[in-house]
């Protein structure tokens, strides 16, 4: 996936899921979280770092979503204007 640099220059928190170049935070003062089976330079310059197992990304992601809509914070028009 391409990533636009524009979005992370206005974004309130940058989440990275098995990141593999530097990112650094000089781009952005929000907060960085990485989650990432390996300790990489993205990784250390994170303010939260979440290390997994490998291959357990999906279960993170699923549980990710699994509070996003428990809680109600999914944004209801995006999803019906864009999910079939």
């Amino acid at each position: 996936m391409r990533v636009n640099w524009w979005y992370i220059k206005i974004a309130l928190l940058v989440l990275l899921i098995g990141f593999l170049f530097g990112f650094t935070k000089e781009r952005n003062n929000a907060p960085l979280i990485v989650i990432d089976p390996r300790f990489t330079r993205t990784a250390a310059h994170a303010d939260l770092y979440l290390k997994i197992r490998p291959g357990s990304d999906v279960a993170i992601i699923w549980g990710m979503m699994w509070h996003i809509f428990q809680n109600g914070w999914e944004d209801k028009e995006f999803i019906h204007q864009r999910v079939w």
